[in-house]
């Protein structure tokens, strides 16, 4: 199963696994949550909000961490439960990098 082996990889190659939503569409979080967590061994956290997820992750990184985020890739938009709406993982990150610079700088 592709979730479960997500979840195995994730788990061999990183310090902390973050579980979140990507284009669950009309499927359930909680099933894709239970296939995902087939495969993981390690350390995890489960954070459903994907833009909460990602900021989450960026205030843990230290020196030398490496984020990765899987599942959306390029995509613009996010469907959850039929509903489409604009989502841009880059410009969540540019968003919160700019935040985070005006707090260091003030």
């Amino acid at each position: 199963m592709r979730r479960s082996a997500m979840g195995r990889v994730s788990s061999e190659l990183a310090d902390l696994t973050i579980i979140t939503q990507d284009n669950s569409r009309d499927e359930p979080f909680e099933q894709i949550l239970a296939d995902i967590l087939l495969g993981v061994t390690g350390d995890y956290v489960v954070i459903r909000d994907r833009k909460e997820a990602i900021g989450y992750c960026m205030s843990q990184m230290r020196p030398g961490d490496l984020l990765v985020l899987v599942g959306k890739g390029h995509e613009d938009t996010q469907e959850i439960a039929g509903k489409v709406e604009a989502f841009s993982e880059r410009d969540i990150v540019e968003s919160i990098e700019k935040t985070k610079k005006g707090k260091v700088s003030k």
